[in-house]
């Protein structure tokens, strides 16, 4: 019954603590009421390995929860989603999106782009800035600075945004 005390306490402090985030509370206070009363219900009638069962599916789905819904919320620097939606509000059908020396699975989530070039070396990254369709490529401002020292950008590339992403600085080019 201990869920189901705190699936009815959360909302209320979320209604008082933190207004603007009481709808992220929902799916929490749905998701331990549910537990809560059928690992009552499951005790009571002795199916103790069914209890244990729908422990383990609670954790699961608090953690996939909070690791992909609450912590890009909590912190928006954490996360690639406000630069994905800044990058799908740039590009338009044929457009294509590359990531410079980054893994692209974050990208993929939030802007719902597939396939985007992953580009490896700097020979890959120059090729696919001169490609002849319009590109848009994520490159860490530290690598886009060393380019810009050694004078190899090609000419035809510009910055449109920078953000925060994990630790690093993500700049968005385009060759347009």
């Amino acid at each position: 019954l201990g869920f189901v005390g705190a699936g009815i306490v959360i909302p209320f402090y979320c209604l008082k603590k933190l207004p603007s985030y009481f709808h992220y509370s929902l799916p929490g206070v749905i998701l331990l009421v549910g537990a809560g009363i059928a690992m009552f219900l499951l005790y009571r009638s002795r199916h103790d390995k069914a209890v244990f069962g729908v422990l383990v599916g609670m954790a699961a789905a608090a953690f996939l929860y909070t690791t992909s819904v609450i912590f890009p919320v909590a912190n928006d620097f954490q996360s690639g989603r406000f630069l994905s939606q800044e990058v799908s509000a740039q590009m338009q059908p044929g457009d294509q999106l590359g990531v410079y020396r980054k893994r692209v699975g974050v990208y993929n989530f939030y802007t719902g782009i597939v396939p985007i070039a992953q580009l490896r070396n700097e020979k890959q990254l120059f090729r696919f800035l001169q490609s002849a369709g319009r590109v848009f490529c994520l490159v860490e401002a530290k690598a886009l600075a060393a380019f810009q020292a050694k004078g190899i950008m090609p000419a035809n590339v510009r910055i449109i945004t920078e953000r925060r992403v994990d630790d690093d600085m993500m700049v968005l080019l385009s060759n347009d």
